[in-house]
This record gives structure tokens, C-alpha cells and sequence, in this order.
């Protein structure tokens, strides 16, 4: 009983550690605030279920957060999800200027998106981000910049041409 107590406090210490971050990653995936709540439970789930053991904080967030890719990836894989049309909505986590620039990086394709989210919002190095992503990191360099350089042409386009106005 005393084991059990001990696991569950683990857990529910994980969960206030790391799920906001957990949510924002399932975000940049799902762009769906409901979706990527849904995942993160079911990532806290798993970690309860599974009883895992880590040597270190480290890799106990890494394991956290890879499994969050992976089950958002098993989400996109599922048929009816591929026919499903989201509702667009604010992110509840972000204050209004860091929502803005999720918004845009959310208007960037997957392959960029991940990576920028990862080492600018949460800080990851390009060696971790492609560890977690199963990528070089010479990859995850290029897609990094190449994002970068996308995303800083949409901000330029969004000042010249203003927010909501279309060209």
C-alpha cells in the first residue's frame, strides 16, 4: 500500500512538473487544445500504468515528452481523426502575445514546427530534440533554420500587411 502511495505521488508530481509543457507539445502537433489534453492524460496514464522507474529527471521529462509525440502521432495515423475538422480556439496556457506566436508557428508544416517549439519555447538542445525525434542533428540544425527563416518571413508579413488583413 505505502509502494502505491509512493508511485501515485511520483506521478501526480510528474504531472505538475510537466504537463503544461506536455499540452504545448500536443498542441504544436494536434492544434487542438481539447486533443492534446486528452493525449497528455492518457502519456500520465501510461507512466502510472507501466510503473517506470527513471535514473534521472532528465530522462524521466524526455521519456514524457516522447511519449507525447508518439501518441499524437498515433492520433493523426487514426482514421476518423483525418476526417475530423477542429474548432479553432485561443491556447489557455499562453498569455496573448505568446499565443500569437504560436499561432504562427502552428501555420508552419510539422517537420518545422516540432523542432522550433521544442528549442526556443522549452528549451531543448538539437542533440535531445533529435534524440526525441529519431533525427541527426545536422537535421534537426537545417529544419530548425529553414523554420526559422519561415517563420520570421511570416511575422514580416503579418507587420507590413496586419493582423487579419489578407493581401
Amino acid at each position: 500500500m505505502e509502494k502505491q502511495k509512493e508511485d501515485f505521488d511520483e506521478v501526480k508530481e510528474a504531472v505538475f512538473l510537466y504537463s503544461k509543457m506536455l499540452v504545448k507539445i500536443a498542441y504544436t502537433y494536434l492544434k487542438s487544445m481539447h486533443d492534446a489534453e486528452d493525449v497528455v492524460q492518457d502519456v500520465f496514464l501510461v507512466y502510472l500504468a507501466k510503473n517506470v522507474k527513471f535514473d534521472s529527471e532528465d530522462y524521466k521529462r524526455n521519456w514524457l515528452v516522447r511519449c507525447t509525440i508518439n501518441k499524437c502521432k498515433d492520433l493523426l495515423k487514426a482514421s476518423w481523426y483525418k476526417s475530423w475538422i477542429p474548432i479553432p480556439e485561443e491556447i489557455e496556457y499562453q498569455d496573448r502575445e505568446e499565443s500569437e506566436v504560436i499561432q504562427l508557428v502552428l501555420k508552419l508544416e510539422r517537420k518545422y514546427r516540432i523542432p522550433i517549439y521544442l528549442h526556443y519555447c522549452e528549451g531543448y538542445s538539437l542533440k535531445e530534440i533529435a534524440e526525441l525525434l529519431g533525427k541527426k542533428v545536422s537535421s534537426v540544425g537545417t529544419l530548425l533554420a529553414r523554420g526559422k527563416k519561415k517563420l520570421e518571413a511570416m511575422i514580416e508579413e503579418d507587420q507590413i500587411y496586419g493582423k487579419g488583413e489578407k493581401r
